[in-house]
């Protein structure tokens, strides 16, 4: 299979990755399989995809927080540095200063009977051996950075007590408040209305800009991934199907599941042409159709997709996992 080519600049590169689950009693359940791709300093790479495509499952283990019934194959490594080789305490610990997450949900993700201020205190006093009262300066220093005016008292309130654009600000300045350079942020938009997805997304984007981060940005909005992302890698059903620099992933998709998932974003519809949908439905995982995963979908299938594919070039840092992929072979 077809790798990136680690460059000076590679901060964070992933080979052959793999995320399984175990049941008792049942066989170890595949979540994702061989993903193989790279993240370079200061960039912002997206991982796009329908629900239930892996792109969550391979955030999670890039920082260490899957289930205890999950495990990983493969190769993640962090600035030179091989994570799934590292003593558990070490790799958190690892995770817990260069690696920031912003979660989807952060009514879910802050804890309902603590209060902002010990949440975003414990931290950085674990992670950076300061005193309380130097904590709580951080903290609020990084409140006001993402936006949050000091007279708000965010730090005396619950998260039950705050908006959801409130309370997603406060998940970025968690998720910063350690000086990472790398920030996954899952899907941070979820259940937001438009004026505030977008506060989010160019806040996160000057933050990028300013503090020198590279961002992992995992979406299934095209729109948002056309506006904040360097790169794009898409998923399917556990696979990394196409990647490549996203102007051009957008403009000129490769695999036929690129294409499908563009075309059907409503910013991409023309009025009054009906927006297009993706017929079918994303396969269970452990139901896996033979050879390309999309086949059963693709409105573009031949009789090689019955065989197993792999990410061959498509050009200039350019994959796609396709035997017929889309304006022919190169």
């Amino acid at each position: 299979m077809a790798s990136p080519v680690p460059t000076s600049s590679t901060l964070l590169r992933l080979d052959s990755v793999t995320v399984s689950v175990s049941h008792r009693g049942q066989d170890a359940l595949e979540l994702v399989t061989g993903v193989t791709l790279d993240v370079r300093e200061g960039e912002c790479l997206a991982i796009v995809g329908e629900s239930g495509s892996g792109k969550s499952i391979t955030a999670l283990a890039i920082a260490d927080l899957l289930d205890s019934n999950m495990s990983v194959a493969g190769c993640i490594e962090y600035d030179g540095r091989e994570l799934t080789e590292l003593e558990p305490d070490r790799r958190r610990a690892l995770a817990g200063q260069e690696i920031g997450f912003v979660f989807q949900d952060a009514m879910s993700a802050l804890h309902p009977l603590m209060s902002i201020r010990e949440q975003m205190i414990r931290p950085i006093r674990h992670h950076q051996g300061v005193s309380a009262k130097a904590a709580e300066s951080r903290a609020r220093d990084m409140l006001e950075r993402v936006g949050v005016p000091r007279d708000r008292n965010v730090l005396s309130s619950y998260v039950h007590q705050l908006s959801g654009g409130l309370r997603q600000r406060v998940m970025i300045a968690m998720a910063l408040a350690n000086g990472p350079r790398l920030v996954i942020a899952d899907e941070p938009t979820t259940a937001l209305d438009a004026a505030v997805q977008g506060q989010i997304m160019e806040l996160l984007s000057e933050l990028r800009r300013s503090e020198d981060l590279a961002m992992i940005l995992i979406s299934h909005d095209i729109s948002i991934v056309a506006r904040h992302s360097d790169r794009v890698a898409v998923m399917y059903a556990g696979q990394i199907v196409e990647t490549g620099p996203t102007r051009e992933v957008i403009n000129r998709a490769r695999h036929p599941y690129s294409r499908a998932l563009i075309d059907a974003s409503p910013e991409r519809a023309r009025a009054p042409r009906r927006l297009p949908t993706i017929p079918g439905q994303v396969p269970a995982l452990d139901q896996l159709p033979l050879g390309c995963r999309f086949q059963p979908r693709c409105t573009f299938a031949v009789d090689g997709c019955s065989e197993p594919q792999a990410l061959r070039p498509q050009g200039v840092e350019r994959l796609a996992r396709c035997c017929n992929p889309l304006g022919g072979a190169e």
